[in-house]
């Protein structure tokens, strides 16, 4: 164990670190959900595997070396969803966003969505609006019709009109522009939600907690407006309150960590 250590290079420094970092990372991800239970018993595996090779206990170390392959295949298969949120959040990143680009546009498009919203809560009329990232969302929506519009508030609010065929599905903001409308998600199972929330909430919260897609809805009950982001929903927001929260999600942020 001594010669071990004594013969660690700087490159064997590195590659522990990065390993220690992305466990600490995935053990944050994880922490409150029933999948740490399973991780946990994992990693007990993983420090068995390495005691027994230190040791020399040759049949457990035998034994856990041969169920190692089926193991991540289980792994694989029991938690796609989680895994596929937290190659997300990855994504999601300063270190992977210090490229990314604020232009005008976007401000422009957040400008006509928070608009119409406001329009459409003052009357009362039910809208959700799906504002896609970096996940594609072709896998998670069911697309009624393809528009690829320019995003407007008034095309917005025409779309929402009771006397339009597609407004009850879900608007789709891609790349600026209203790609798709009319289209119907998955919603959320998760029994923690509160009751009195409809269906378009429920949507909502569900295709956020599978992408890093940001949703905004408009109750036509009590004619409030949620914003739905990481599978969480924040309820009864102003128009400068979605303004400021849509442009802290969508502006990357400078280098130094100030405006």
């Amino acid at each position: 164990m001594l010669d071990i250590l004594l013969n660690l290079t700087w490159r064997d420094a590195v590659d522990i670190f990065l390993v220690w970092v992305i466990l600490y990372k995935l053990l944050t991800f994880l922490r409150g959900t029933t999948a740490i239970q399973v991780f946990s018993a994992i990693l007990l595996i993983l420090g068995l595997s390495f005691v027994a090779h230190v040791a020399e206990l040759k049949t457990i170390y035998w034994l856990v070396k041969n169920i190692a392959g089926y193991l991540v295949l289980a792994l694989i298969i029991l938690f796609h969803p989680e895994i596929r949120k937290f190659l997300v959040t990855i994504g999601q990143n300063e270190i992977f966003r210090l490229f990314a680009k604020s232009d005008e546009k976007q401000l422009e498009t957040l400008e006509e969505i928070v608009k119409a919203c406001v329009n459409l809560a003052s009357r009362k009329i039910g809208a959700l609006i799906v504002l896609e990232r970096e996940s594609n969302l072709d896998n998670y929506a069911d697309i009624t019709v393809i528009l690829d519009a320019i995003a407007s508030k008034e095309l917005l609010i025409t779309i929402f009109q009771e006397s339009a065929p597609i407004h009850d599905g879900a608007v789709l903001i891609r790349n600026n522009r209203i790609y798709a409308a009319g289209c119907f998600l998955t919603v959320s199972m998760n029994p923690d939600i509160d009751k009195e929330l409809g269906t378009r909430h429920r949507a909502a919260i569900g295709v956020t907690e599978q992408t890093d897609s940001v949703a905004i809805v408009v109750s036509e009950e009590t004619g409030t407006i949620s914003i739905a982001i990481g599978g969480k929903i924040i309820r009864k927001l102003d128009s400068t309150t979605l303004k400021k929260v849509l442009k802290n999600i969508f502006s990357p942020k400078p280098r130094g960590g100030k405006k």
